[in-house]
């Protein structure tokens, strides 16, 4: 990156562009208006259309390996996601709430297999592209049983729905993340930008915790299905310093 290709991509995309402004707090009306208007309105300033080009997922999986100089093992299988304006948003928020967290994938690799100290799972979706990834910490020698562990997890989510409790309990679970996300002003902000950028409005935003309850068992395994695909996975395990090259595989 250079001075030069910096000031060209700001010229291009930033500058004399219409912003999209969200602000989180108490306000009045159009009372925080003024403080816009003079640097980011007229005929100076520019609409900006979305090119629409979301980012193509690999053709086929990736496995890679890397040395640390830590102990233990760190492994992660990632998949390419819908984009934040995609139909399957609400039940990958759920499938998150299922395995992340203190969901199933720690349940099964930490608490009963003992296998990991720790496991988790992230949904991420984004304008252009999204991502989905399975992580675990292990132990020296415990990276092929891990990854064992986790990849049946991962099918089980797209063959069939969770058990009646366990899918009642995920559904709390990504209504509980979703609030978190709304106590800290800047992450509500940015929610917000990236809801209004996906062409989404204020009444779906306010209904957004309904539209996570309304998730059914065919949505969940549908969207795992899709998203949670062998084939387009990227695996990528790093060892420690005492384990062995190539443990895991």
């Amino acid at each position: 990156m250079t001075a030069g290709a910096l000031e060209l991509w700001h010229r291009e995309t930033v500058r004399g562009r219409k912003p999209v402004v969200a602000a989180v707090g108490d306000t009045t009306g159009t009372a925080l208006a003024a403080r816009f208007v003079k640097d980011f309105s007229g005929s100076r300033m520019r609409e900006v259309a979305r090119k629409g080009e979301f980012f193509k997922p690999p053709e086929k999986g990736i496995a890679l390996e890397a040395r640390s100089a830590r102990p233990g093992t760190m492994l992660l299988v990632g998949y390419p996601a819908p984009p934040e304006e995609d139909e399957d948003l609400y039940a990958l928020r759920v499938l998150e709430g299922y395995l992340g967290g203190m969901g199933r994938l720690a349940q099964e690799l930490r608490d009963r297999l003992g296998v990991a100290w720790h496991a988790d799972f992230v949904f991420r979706p984004r304008l252009p592209g999204g991502s989905a990834a399975a992580f675990a910490l292990t132990g020296d020698g415990d990276g092929e049983a891990a990854r064992r562990a986790m990849q049946a997890e991962l099918d089980a989510a797209g063959r069939r729905p969770p058990a009646a409790p366990d899918f009642r309990a995920a559904r709390a679970a990504a209504v509980g993340m979703h609030r978190i996300r709304r106590q800290e002003r800047r992450d509500r902000i940015l929610e917000l930008v990236r809801h209004f950028m996906a062409g989404k409005g204020m009444d779906e935003y306010r209904e957004l915790e309904r539209s996570l309850e309304g998730v059914t068992g065919e949505d969940f395994t549908a969207a795992a299905a899709r998203v949670l695909r062998p084939e387009k996975g990227v695996v990528l395990e790093i060892q420690g310093a005492s384990g062995p090259r190539g443990a895991g595989r």
